[in-house]
């Protein structure tokens, strides 16, 4: 049942009045009325009216006091909002008679104060929510005998400081909400009391320490504890020693935590750690002395150098971010980190990759390596690295790769090197590699197609767009007489670029060829010859005049043609012939063969289902 848009309580009361069946109600809305509760020592809106109410909803009135005695004869109400209302004071006893709620809401009100005993009589109360509020006085004892909350919310309020011992009677609380107050300091034993705590949160505070002992040897059952967004400079001594977790994370980020001092983080357990954006120059020995995490986030930091008596003690399952610093050195950095899956190492200003340098990491599985200055790959850069599947080297300055630096890594099966200098790639670089399937080499100065088909027989994906390619030799992507199944094949952007008779030779099928901006015209008749079929053959971006020009082509599922000068011109496919094709795409418009003509499509034709049957194991790489 719900009361809306009544002018004044009295009106409301007379609704209240004539409404039947009132006895037997469970649930009622009063919501958006013109209308404040009647005051103290009048007739209350709710005496001998709803026995039975369970759920009452009073949001969006103007009431701007709760008086004492004011929800009499609600002995099974559970369950009260009291939102937006206006609420600039609660009065000693307003929640007096209702022996059974569960959870009250007070959010999005303009409370100030909350003063001892104004939730006295709750006993079974176990939800309490006063988010967006004024509030900046909480009194000593205003949660005293609430021994069955279990949710305490106070989030978004002006909050300054909580007396040692507000919580003490909340054994059972679990979720403890204070983010975005102005909590500057906080007692040791503040939250000691709060046996079942599984959520905390006092993020985005003006907090500039974290006190000894605070979090000392605690079990957090849950998942979470948040003390990001703060101004904290310090972690007392014992602060966070022997605090688990369970499945949670601990999140320190945006702070000011330039040192992290031997022992912050020792014995913490957690699924993550976050000491992210701390602006962080030195971490001390012994800083995460028998700290164990699935992840560790130290990016966005001002590192320069990480050694392995910083580490040591540390075990990460999973992943370490330390992308954002300013990282120069870290040899033997990770030899004590054998567990570790995920090494991010963006965004610095790495130059170099030392032999040996990831010795430990002997479970690696990805390396990112993006964005540094690195210049040269030796010999044993990746050595240690048994088990590693991808490297990231996207935006580095590299130019030469010793012959054997791939050698160690015999699971290596992506290799990322887009936008280096690298002109060519040394012979037998790929030897002892027998899984490799995903090479880019995208925006690097490479001058001819490198000769890795012999080598690399599982290559499936093969990025050589935008580079400085004058020609494409007979047989460049195929070994032999084996006949291979490509992907995708990109020579995009390698502008006037030759192709020659029989360059896609041994090739059986393209998934992706793209060929957008090369500056061809035409198609010699023999320059896909060999080439069984593509899936999509992409030509934008090129000089294109002719329809005649896509008789060259080979069988084609769909054509781009994009930015190409047939674009403009009155095409007639069905003269043509072009029964290898099945569409033909432009900006806006494409063109699809049916049975036996050609049908205008008022939409750019992207892709269609793939057909091709590749292996399972080839299928497998493809999805």
């Amino acid at each position: 049942m719900s009361f809306e848009g009544h002018q004044s309580v009295d009106v409301l009361i007379e609704a209240i009045e004539k409404m039947e069946g009132k006895e037997t109600l469970t649930s009622l809305s009063m919501i958006s009325n013109n209308v404040s509760l009647p005051p103290a020592g009048s007739s209350g809106l709710f005496e001998q009216t709803f026995p039975l109410l369970e759920y009452l909803y009073i949001n969006n009135n103007q009431i701007t006091r709760l008086n004492d005695g004011g929800f009499s004869d609600l002995n099974r109400l559970r369950y009260l909002e009291l939102k937006n209302n206006g609420l600039t004071e609660l009065e000693t006893g307003a929640f007096t008679y209702l022996p059974s709620l569960f959870h009250l809401n007070l959010s999005d009100n303009k409370l100030e104060v909350l003063q001892n005993r104004v939730f006295e009589g709750l006993e079974r109360l176990g939800v309490l929510i006063l988010n967006n509020n004024e509030i900046k006085e909480v009194e000593g004892e205003v949660f005293r005998n609430l021994h069955g909350l279990v949710n305490l919310e106070l989030a978004n309020n002006q909050i300054e400081a909580l007396n040692d011992g507000v919580f003490q009677d909340l054994e059972n609380l679990a979720h403890l909400v204070l983010r975005y107050n102005k909590l500057q300091r906080l007692d040791t034993s503040l939250v000691a009391p709060l046996k079942k705590l599984i959520h905390l949160d006092m993020s985005h505070n003006q907090i500039s320490k974290i006190p000894e002992n605070f979090l000392c040897d605690r079990l957090i059952d849950g998942y979470r504890v948040s003390f990001s967004h703060n101004q904290i400079a310090e972690i007392g001594t014992c602060a966070f020693r022997g605090l688990v977790i369970r499945d949670g994370e601990l999140d320190l980020g945006h702070n000011q935590l330039k040192v992290l001092k031997a022992g912050s983080l020792s014995k913490v357990e957690a699924n993550k750690v976050i000491l992210s954006h701390n602006s962080t120059e030195t971490i001390e020995n012994g800083a995460f002395e028998d700290c164990a995490c699935t992840e560790l986030h130290l990016d966005n930091n001002n590192l320069a150098e990480i050694t392995g008596q910083q580490l040591k003690g540390l075990k990460v399952n999973r992943h370490l971010r330390l992308s954002r610093n300013r990282i120069v050195s870290f040899e033997g950095a990770f030899v004590n980190c054998c567990t570790l899956g995920r090494l991010d190492l963006d965004y610095n200003q790495i130059d170099h990759l030392p032999n040996s340098c990831f010795d430990g990491l002997e479970n690696l599985i990805l390396l990112l390596l993006n964005h540094n200055s690195i210049k040269t790959i030796q010999e044993n850069s990746f050595s240690g690295l048994p088990k590693l599947y991808t490297i990231f080297l996207i935006k580095n300055q590299i130019q030469t790769l010793h012959p054997r630096c791939l050698r160690p890594l015999e699971n290596l099966e992506e290799l990322l090197l887009c936008a280096n200098k690298i002109s060519a790639l040394p012979d037998g670089l790929f030897d002892g590699n027998t899984r490799m399937h995903d090479l880019n080499l995208h925006d690097n100065h490479l001058t001819e197609v490198p000769p890795l088909f012999g080598g690399i027989a599982t290559l499936r994906k093969l990025n050589l767009g935008f580079n400085k390619i004058s020609e494409v030799p007979k047989n460049s992507f195929a070994a032999g007489t084996d006949r291979k199944a490509l992907s995708m094949l990109n020579l995009a952007g390698n502008a006037n670029i030759k192709l020659d008779p029989g360059a896609f030779e041994g090739l059986d099928y393209v998934k992706y060829l793209v060929l957008s901006s090369i500056n061809v015209k035409d198609v010699a008749p023999d320059t896909f010859r060999g080439l069984g079929s593509v899936h999509r053959l992409e030509l934008d971006g090129n000089l294109i005049a002719s329809p005649e020009t896509l008789r060259g082509l080979p069988p084609t599922k769909v054509v781009l043609l994009e930015n190409n000068p047939l674009e403009a011109a009155d095409l007639k496919f069905d003269r043509l012939g072009l029964d290898h094709i099945d569409v033909i795409s432009f900006e806006k418009i494409s063109y699809q063969r049916g049975a036996d003509k050609w049908s205008l499509v008022d939409k750019r034709i992207e892709d269609v289902d793939e057909t091709y049957d590749w292996c399972p194991e080839e299928e497998g790489e493809n999805q």
